[in-house]
């Protein structure tokens, strides 16, 4: 896969799994999330498969709009990539809005011939 189509499909991956994100579909979400998920959020904590979902479930997080813009991908054989770029996200976490503009960090890799994402990292942009 070239670079060009590799960019592709972490757009479209990536654009799933913010919807499913902000529609708190819990088992699409178990589709696109590797049960070896870490996931980073900016405010300086971090889930896991089960912790993610969890907050979703309780409504201790509910994303009302992720939009993301992949910048680039690095394919790590043919099996992983890494992906970079940018993330808006608008949410209520414990019931407070909060709106993040964040440069972001991920990992997809083949599991079973599905890809699932497995890892996040995001970190707040100057405001």
């Amino acid at each position: 896969m070239n670079k060009q189509e590799l960019k592709t499909l972490a757009t479209e991956l990536e654009n799933q799994r913010c919807a499913a994100m902000e529609t708190g579909d819990l088992d699409e979400l178990k589709k696109y999330f590797s049960k070896d998920l870490f996931y980073g959020h900016a405010g300086g904590f971090a889930d896991n498969f089960d912790s993610f979902l969890e907050r979703l479930n309780s409504g201790s997080a509910k994303y009302n709009q992720v939009t993301v813009k992949v910048d680039d991908v690095i394919e790590l054989g043919e099996t992983a990539f890494t992906l970079n770029g940018k993330v808006y996200v608008e949410a209520e976490i414990n019931s407070l809005p909060v709106i993040l503009h964040c440069v972001y960090a991920g990992v997809w890799k083949q599991e079973d011939s599905q890809w699932r994402f497995v890892m996040h990292q995001s970190a707040r942009l100057p405001q």
